[in-house]
């Protein structure tokens, strides 16, 4: 299921805190599932974050960063929730909640100002996360398949192989090397 804000926000609701105006959004989604810990999407991989609040660290962690899904599960069946551009997850008890926008109104006062669209999904599968596909579901989100129309002799070209995945849990990814500019 796909849910997008097409409108995006037209009204934020604005409240008041630490003696400056504070702007935050997020969507809630509470789930018939119990769980100790969550599976969250990162950079090169995925982990588990606990969602007890045992310590006063657990406790004061009203989000944390996840970057295109957040996982909870228990045993036989499992919900994610998955996005393709915000990075603030929350997850207390059975609720799985994204921060959807959150900004300062100081120093600037029109920050974040205007219409916003976000695309985010509910994903249910059967089984633990390890045995779900929401790993392939949030790349099919977030890099999508585009058709691209060209010259025909694009296709009368040689195709070469360079690399043969034939496992579900592989990606290919790649990194850039960081480019040192001097000022």
């Amino acid at each position: 299921f796909f849910f997008q804000a097409e409108d995006g926000i037209r009204d934020p609701l604005w409240s008041r805190g630490l003696g400056r105006c504070v702007q935050e959004t997020g969507v809630y989604f509470p789930l018939n599932i119990r769980s100790d810990f969550v599976t969250c999407d990162i950079q090169s991989g995925n982990l588990k974050r606990p969602i007890n609040s045992n310590t006063s660290w657990e406790t004061a962690k009203h989000e944390v960063c996840s970057h295109k899904f957040v996982d909870m599960s228990e045993g036989k069946y499992g919900v994610a929730l998955l996005n393709n551009c915000k990075y603030g997850y929350s997850a207390k008890d059975n609720v799985l909640g994204l921060s959807l926008l959150k900004s300062s109104k100081g120093p600037n006062d029109q920050a974040d100002m205007g219409n916003h669209t976000f695309t985010y999904s509910i994903f249910p599968h059967k089984g633990n996360f390890a045995e779900s596909t929401v790993a392939e579901e949030s790349y099919k989100l977030n890099v999508p398949l585009y058709k691209k129309w060209g010259d025909s002799t694009l296709t009368q070209r040689k195709e070469i192989q360079y690399l043969n995945i034939d496992k579900p849990n592989v990606v290919l990814d790649a990194l850039k090397l960081l480019s040192l500019i001097h000022i």
